[in-house]
């Protein structure tokens, strides 16, 4: 394995995460409370063994944005609610793109040339 491919294996996994990330959280901006719920059905409260902490770590990091984000805007009336997540979820993506260009950028620069 050379660096080229290492680079490669952690791009696609951090767009993987990303789009995970970003996909469930326009399924909770669509289903809201059904697909949080669904989402809490997964983790583990309070988790006790190595298994259920893993899980939980697993979950919350693939498609735990969103419905962190749900339950955090909640408090406000229904459209201002989804107002918020909206700008939420774009500035995030804004930020999750730029995050990835700097950080393969600079991979790129130390390993590759």
């Amino acid at each position: 394995m050379n660096a080229e491919s290492v680079i490669t294996f952690f791009e696609n996994l951090y767009g993987l995460m990303i789009a995970s990330q970003f996909g469930f959280g326009f399924g909770v901006l669509l289903l809201g409370k059904f697909l949080v719920e669904y989402y809490e059905w997964g983790i583990f409260e309070p988790p006790e063994t190595r298994f259920q902490k893993s899980t939980n770590f697993f979950m919350k990091a693939t498609v735990g944005g969103g419905p962190y984000f749900f339950n955090r805007f909640k408090k406000h009336n229904w459209f201002i609610a989804k107002l918020i997540y909206i700008i939420t979820y774009f500035l995030a993506g804004i930020l999750a793109i730029f995050f990835y260009y700097i950080l393969f950028g600079v991979l790129e620069m130390i390993f590759l040339k």
